[in-house]
């Protein structure tokens, strides 16, 4: 869907002003990137590292026993 629409939206937004793709690109990174860091489901950190989760499953050897 994004290949379609992105190409088509970009090249009217184009035929309008030339800078104008950039800049409408440029906006709406910048709002995702607000979203990102204010929304509160972002910013909380998991009680249990990636990292340390991931070496826990490998001891068990696949037998999902402690």
């Amino acid at each position: 869907m994004t290949l379609v629409i992105a190409p088509t939206a970009s090249t009217a937004l184009y035929g309008l002003w030339a800078p104008l793709p950039i800049i409408v690109g440029t906006a709406t990174m910048a709002v995702v990137a607000v979203f990102v860091l204010a929304h509160p489901r972002f910013r909380r950190m998991p009680a249990t590292p990636v990292s340390a989760a991931a070496s826990t499953s490998d001891r068990d050897d696949g037998l999902g026993s402690p």
